[in-house]
């Protein structure tokens, strides 16, 4: 925003490999809880956990380059409590519930710093 209050510009990232990605692994987790094999699920977390924090690097070093362009001084909306106020349905709370906000802006933060 400038000093005016007037949105400078807006920008979407998106990934869809990520989102079928995402998918895939709550599949097979799924899968796996139901046939009872607890030792691969740890395999398919670590991959998953993996993935994630791959993206979130590749998304957090386009928020930096974009917002360099405005401005040194970026500020986080707290999303701390959104997810009590979210109730979309089964599929899309489990997909709003799983995003890292928390990692998301730490990576930003230090990125940016």
């Amino acid at each position: 925003m400038s000093r005016s209050g007037a949105v400078k510009g807006s920008v979407l990232f998106e990934y869809p490999s990520g989102k079928e990605q995402r998918h895939e692994f709550f599949t097979k987790r799924k899968r796996m809880q139901k046939a009872g094999q607890t030792a691969f699920e740890t395999v398919v977390k670590t991959e998953e956990r993996d993935y994630v924090h791959g993206d979130l690097h590749k998304v957090s070093r386009k928020v930096v380059e974009w917002i360099s362009q405005f401005t040194d001084v970026m500020v986080f909306e707290d999303l701390k409590d959104m997810r009590e106020s979210i109730d979309y349905g089964t599929r899309m709370n489990r997909r709003l519930h799983s995003l890292p906000f928390a990692a998301l802006q730490e990576m930003v933060s230090y990125k940016a710093g």
